[in-house]
């Protein structure tokens, strides 16, 4: 093998490294999630909370809910239920007791007639979502 042979291997191998290197670092980022996507509907469940009303931070929760799980299920984070995805995508989350908190508000929202929410809590469980969202690279 004479040496021009040799150094046109090196070159496509290098340069086969280097396209695997970006694909990887790429999907890494933001793995198969529509970033756009996501960060428009995060903007309309953000920007309906603007009248300050209760029933308008409930729905941005609930909302909010379910956009993050809409990503962990494209992302193929396993489980049957949110409960269960969330359970199993744990490590990757920074503070995922919060992300806990978050969806248990969600839930009372939804499930408890009496349940009377109050803005702070509301506006933290949307920061928490909108965290999560981040750490899984959907927005």
């Amino acid at each position: 093998m004479n040496s021009m042979t040799l150094i046109m291997l090196v070159t496509v191998a290098l340069l086969g490294l280097l396209m695997l290197f970006i694909l990887a670092t790429t999907r890494r980022r933001s793995g198969n999630l529509n970033v756009e996507e996501y960060q428009t509907e995060w903007l309309k469940i953000t920007n309906s909370t603007e009248n300050g009303r209760v029933e308008t931070f409930e729905l941005a929760i609930i909302n909010a809910d379910k956009l993050f799980d809409k990503a962990m299920r494209e992302l193929g984070i396993p489980g049957a239920t949110m409960a269960e995805r969330i359970k199993s995508a744990q490590s990757r989350f920074s503070q995922p007791k919060h992300i806990w908190a978050a969806h248990a508000l969600r839930n009372r929202i939804a499930h408890e007639s009496d349940h009377r929410l109050k803005i702070t809590n509301a506006r933290r469980a949307l920061t928490i979502f909108k965290r999560a969202l981040r750490e899984l690279g959907a927005i």
